[in-house]
């Protein structure tokens, strides 16, 4: 006789079960209380509602079902199930396991091979339970450490990194300012590049930190106006710049977001169009939103320079540029940290684009909605 603290709990689907009574009280005298179900609701219901350390199934359509229903359940797929097949028939035991369960014994078996075999698989499943939980203890562990080296690392690129590149840049000014007519021409001209690039170098590390904040920031989901964030970075742009640039942004553009992480996607994408529309004679910049299936995209549009969509693979990644720096400024950070931001809220962001006729970015974020109704800046 099984001792109290040994005993286990066994779900076992009665449909068609001649006697189920007898099954219940057989296994019980092995140490197992045995909970009956009489549909596959009932026994998805059960195992949800309380603890359970097996699972017993008839080898029969219903049976089959409830297998195949069962391991559809994350929290359930690795419960132990044992199918009764009717006969001690090889054939019936590979389709058992075929079927999703992990042994078969035939009904005629006697209640303690059933019992042992139950225990064994329960034992099994605590074991693989405790590899995993240990496993993922140290994934958490391991992803700690990258954060904190992550952190180190930042504060040293924000604080250490930016003390030098300030008195290259500071002595640069000094010498350039109190040196008068003893620094010739050629010389004030290396200086002056000199502070051009601590200045590119300081730009590039705000960059970076930014590309590893917003990979690492919490997710405060929330509705999002993109339509006001739209609005805000192109009134930020022409505040910084005196050129006229059209920009149109539909109303009603809402989202289901980090509000913090989208202004930053919206302000990298108009500040992208901005850039590239500089030349354009009418310079005009879109914002807007289209229907897709059950999607809504969401669309950054310009009629600036575009870029060959041969080009398009290394639009997202970091440092990668279509364009030189003499011709646009720029880190080749931005597009990289909208795409993570992106992938991040389980969206997808790509664009189209044509050489010389302008670019299209074009983004999903999952529940999205939009309403229509233009407002030109």
């Amino acid at each position: 006789m099984a001792l109290a603290h040994d005993r286990h709990t066994v779900l076992a689907l009665t449909e068609g079960v001649t006697d189920p009574a007898q099954l219940a009280s057989a296994l019980g005298g092995q140490g197992f209380d045995v909970i009956g179900a009489g549909s596959i609701g009932d026994a998805l219901r059960l195992l949800t509602g309380r603890p359970t350390d097996a699972v017993m199934l008839p080898l029969s359509p219903a049976g089959r079902d409830t297998c195949a229903a069962i391991r559809s359940v994350d929290h359930l797929r690795t419960i132990p199930i044992l199918m009764i097949a009717p006969l001690d028939e090889p054939r019936l035991v590979a389709d058992a396991i075929e079927s999703g369960a992990d042994d078969c014994a035939p009904s005629s078996a006697d209640p303690i091979g059933v019992a042992a075999r139950l225990r064994a698989r329960i034992r099994r499943a605590r074991a693989g339970d405790a590899r995993r939980s240990a496993e993922a203890a140290t994934a958490a562990r391991v992803v700690a450490d990258k954060e904190r080296e992550l952190s180190a690392l930042n504060y040293a690129v924000s604080h250490d990194l930016r003390a030098p590149l300030r008195a290259i840049d500071g002595f640069s000014h000094i010498v350039l300012e109190e040196g008068g007519e003893t620094v010739s021409a050629k010389h004030r001209d290396y200086l002056q590049r000199i502070c051009n690039a601590t200045h590119e170098m300081s730009q590039l590390i705000d960059d970076l930190l930014q590309l590893s904040r917003v990979g690492r920031a919490e997710l405060r989901r929330g509705a999002v106006n993109l339509s006001e964030l739209a609005r805000r970075a192109a009134q930020d742009l022409q505040t910084r710049s005196n050129r006229a640039v059209e920009v149109v942004v539909e109303e009603g553009l809402v989202v289901e977001a980090d509000r913090r992480l989208m202004q930053i996607v919206m302000e990298q994408l108009l500040d992208n169009s901005w850039k590239f529309t500089t030349g354009t004679a009418a310079p005009r910049i879109e914002c807007c939103a289209q229907p897709a299936g059950r999607d809504t995209v969401f669309v950054v549009r310009d009629n600036g320079v575009g870029f060959d969509m041969k080009r398009a693979d290394k639009l997202f990644q970091p440092f990668q540029r279509l364009h030189g720096p003499a011709e646009f400024p720029g880190t080749g950070i931005g597009l990289a940290v909208v795409r993570r931001i992106i992938d991040r809220h389980g969206g997808r962001v790509w664009a189209e684009a044509r050489a010389g006729q302008g670019a299209t970015f074009l983004f999903t974020v999952p529940t999205a909605v939009s309403a229509a109704g233009p407002v030109s800046l």
